[in-house]
C-alpha cells in the first residue's frame, strides 16, 4: 500500500512537473534583439542602453565588438516601442513593435553623434527630425513620458546644433513647428 501511495505521488508530481513546464516557458516572453551602430562610422556601438520604454525594467546594455543586445519581452505585452540612449549621441528610437514571434530580430539601430550633426547632409537631417517628432507623438498618443522627453530631446539638440544659415532655416523651422504641434 505505501508503495502504491509513493508511486501515485510520484506520478502526479512528474505530471504536474511536465504539464506545468510549456505554460511557464510560454509565460517567460519574447527574445528581441539586433545590434547598434553609430550612423557616421557605421562602427558597433558598445554600452549603449537598451530600453523597453513600456516597462523600463526590461532592459540591456550592447557589448562587445559586435554592439548586440537581446530583451526578453513577457507574451502580455503585445505591443512595444524600444529606445536606444547614450551620452554624447542623439536617442534612437525603434516604435510600435508587435511581440507576436518567439524571437525577433530587428532592424540594425543608427545613433548619430552630437558631434556629427554638423557634417549631415540636409536629408539626414531631416530624417532624424522627423524620427524625434514621431517619437513625440506616439508618446503622447500612448501615454508615454520616456517617448516624448526623448524625442524633446532630440529636436533641442538638433536646434541647438544646426548653424543658422539661410539654407538651414526650413530646418530650424520644421524643429519649432514639431515641437509647437506636438505641444511641447
Amino acid at each position: 500500500m505505501d508503495v502504491r501511495r509513493v508511486l501515485l505521488i510520484f506520478s502526479i508530481g512528474i505530471f504536474l512537473i511536465l504539464w506545468g513546464t510549456p505554460k511557464s516557458q510560454a509565460q517567460d516572453g519574447n527574445a528581441v534583439g539586433s545590434s547598434v551602430r553609430s550612423a557616421d562610422k557605421n562602427l558597433p556601438m558598445n554600452e549603449v542602453e537598451v530600453t523597453v520604454v513600456q516597462d523600463r525594467r526590461i532592459q540591456d546594455k550592447t557589448r562587445g565588438d559586435d554592439g548586440v543586445y537581446t530583451l526578453k519581452v513577457p507574451t502580455s505585452l503585445t505591443e512595444f516601442d524600444i529606445l536606444y540612449h547614450k551620452d554624447g549621441y542623439l536617442d534612437s528610437m525603434d516604435l510600435g513593435i508587435q511581440n507576436s514571434q518567439p524571437q525577433q530580430k530587428r532592424p540594425i539601430a543608427r545613433m548619430t553623434s552630437v558631434s556629427a550633426l554638423g557634417l549631415l547632409p540636409n536629408s539626414d537631417l531631416q530624417n532624424l527630425i522627423n524620427s524625434s517628432i514621431a517619437a513625440i507623438k506616439r508618446g503622447k498618443n500612448k501615454g508615454s513620458t520616456p517617448l516624448v522627453e526623448s524625442g524633446k530631446k532630440n529636436l533641442e539638440l538638433l536646434r541647438s546644433h544646426i548653424q543658422q544659415t539661410p539654407e538651414n532655416m526650413e530646418l530650424r523651422g520644421l524643429i519649432d513647428k514639431g515641437l509647437k504641434d506636438v505641444g511641447v
